[in-house]
């Protein structure tokens, strides 16, 4: 029987195969608006993307982010999954790095994720569909996959 070589499809900017990091990250809503039209629910990804990188490299650039994945139902039972990116903003900095073109490091990284679900975490979760607009206060896990590549622009 042959086998077939596999392929791994190019991802992030420039970054390498194997330079993929997981970032694990918990999201508190405290009766955050969810809008399916508007993405989801809106988060802030910049703390993160600071914090995620050793003291040595510049921060994580929010094109390094490939996916996200759910770790487990969020508090209230629903699903975390579809992370879209928002477009980030940038400070001047003079000290940035060459890395960081025109000495400009992050300032904003916003994100959306949309959360399925039929309600209460007691209940049974046989169908996923997509929570309604509204209010949203619960807490949950994603991991953010990263691929470190290119330059911060």
């Amino acid at each position: 029987m042959a086998v077939s070589t596999q392929q791994v499809a190019s991802f992030g900017r420039i970054a390498v195969l194997g330079n993929v990091s997981v970032v694990k990250v918990a999201v508190t809503a405290t009766a955050t608006v969810y809008s399916a039209a508007g993405g989801g629910l809106p988060i802030d990804l910049t703390s993160v993307l600071q914090l995620a990188a050793p003291p040595s490299l510049d921060n994580l650039n929010p094109n390094d982010i490939v996916d996200a994945y759910a770790v487990g139902l969020s508090a209230n039972g629903f699903l975390p999954g579809g992370l879209t990116l928002g477009t980030p903003t940038y400070t001047n900095e003079p000290l940035a790095s060459q890395q960081n073109t025109g000495g400009k490091i992050l300032a904003t990284c916003p994100a959306f994720l949309r959360l399925y679900g039929i309600g209460a975490a007691a209940t049974n979760h046989a169908g996923l569909g997509e929570v309604a607009d509204g209010a949203v206060t619960d807490t949950f896990n994603i991991h953010l996959v990263i691929a470190r590549g290119g330059e911060n622009a």
